[in-house]
């Protein structure tokens, strides 16, 4: 008998959740985020997707991000406190995969699987952050009560183990796997963040409604409420701006022509099978300094996989070879949000991955604001590739 849903250890309300992703998106639009610049208001809408962790718990809430009644974006708020960030992921743009049809194509696929067998139930799970699957559980007559997890974009059936360190496809718990590593400092981290909309929705509720006006939103004052109960670092170049007022938030993204202020130098390359999130990345790479490689002639310099993925030798000799070696890929098996962002004032984007998974960033944002006794509040944006071939 398989342990489905199985209740959470630090729950999160869903309606503290939806709070939690309003003031984080209020926020953005006051200081001009990239990504929000033109967007004049927000709502969230009342009822997200649930997506369940690998280990049956429930792990985020996906809120769909509304402007003027069009879904313009989405944010995953955390439903058990052990993630740690309250809405550790904002997405510009509409999502790219229909969680009814997915669970309708899921649970046709399982059917083949397992001819005469019995669905039970379907549910959306995140199997490799921050990919998506839908798992069906059923009833078969020989193998008994069992389950099976197929990507959302392609519907392809996920196994749990695949080629060992390869980037690319492989399943495995969030919240066994990486939470419960630090689950304290998670912990600690949540309830903090929660202290500060605790205190935003005690002094100046009306910042946490949906469908403000950027103009009504920063006639609140929010920063005033804030600064009372927070701490402000300045950096020798914000020395100038001490007379005037503080922004919330500091930005950099990548510019190939730094006087370039008219559009994006970097754009999103999808990958082309759900194992060629690196191939994908690599070519977002070498699209920004000018290489222009299709992801199978990149899939051949890596050394990819089929099914499985590419292994990170292999994807930076590959990244040298397509350029003549005139690119000098390093590796930093020790990576954190400052190296990142080193690399971003230097104008040079940059390819990270996380367990199963790589992505390409293109800049960073850091809170300038932020209340006392919590971690300063930083952030990478990202281009992830995955979804399949959208």
């Amino acid at each position: 008998m398989i342990d489905r849903n199985k209740d959470p250890k630090f729950a999160v309300s869903r309606d503290r959740a939806r709070e939690h992703v309003q003031l984080s998106l209020n926020i953005q639009l006051l200081d001009g985020i990239s990504g929000f610049k033109g967007v004049r208001t927000t709502s969230v809408n009342k009822e997200p997707l649930i997506i369940y962790d690998l280990n049956g718990q429930e792990l985020f809430y996906e809120f769909d991000i509304i402007e003027e009644g069009k879904i313009v974006g989405s944010a995953k708020a955390s439903a058990d406190r052990s993630v740690g960030s309250t809405v550790p992921q904002i997405k510009i743009g509409p999502r790219k995969w229909n969680s009814n049809i997915a669970s309708s194509k899921a649970e046709d696929e399982a059917k083949k699987k397992f001819p005469g067998s019995r669905i039970i139930k379907s549910e959306l799970v995140c199997y490799c952050y921050p990919k998506i699957g839908v798992r069906v559980y059923l009833d078969d007559p020989n193998a008994g009560e069992t389950s099976l997890i197929f990507d959302v974009g392609s519907y392809s059936i996920v196994e749990p183990e695949e080629t060992i360190g390869a980037i690319g496809s492989i399943a495995y718990s969030y919240l066994d796997e990486i939470a419960s590593a630090e689950i304290l400092q998670r912990e600690r981290r949540w309830e903090l963040q929660d202290r500060l909309l605790a205190q935003v929705k005690a002094e100046t509720p009306n910042f946490l409604e949906g469908g403000m006006e950027l103009r009504d939103l920063k006639d609140i004052g929010i920063a005033k409420i804030l600064s009372a109960n927070a701490v402000y670092q300045p950096n020798k170049a914000d020395i100038s701006t001490v007379v005037a007022p503080i922004s919330f938030i500091s930005q950099r993204v990548i510019k190939f022509c730094k006087h370039c202020t008219t559009h994006d130098c970097f754009a999103l390359h999808a990958q082309k099978t759900d194992t060629h999130c690196a191939v994908a990345s690599g070519q977002m790479l070498l699209d920004f300094y000018r290489y222009y490689y299709t992801q199978d002639q990149i899939a051949t310099e890596m050394g990819y996989i089929p099914g499985a993925g590419c292994y990170i030798d292999g994807i930076v000799d590959g990244l040298e070879n397509l350029t003549h070696n005139c690119m000098n890929i390093v590796l930093d098996s020790s990576p954190t949000w400052s190296s990142a962002a080193a690399e971003i004032n230097q104008n040079r984007p940059l390819m990270t991955t996380i367990p199963g998974h790589a992505r390409t960033c293109f800049g960073w944002k850091r809170a300038n604001i932020w209340a006392v006794s919590t971690p300063r509040p930083l952030w990478l944006y990202i281009l992830d590739p995955w979804l399949w071939n959208a």
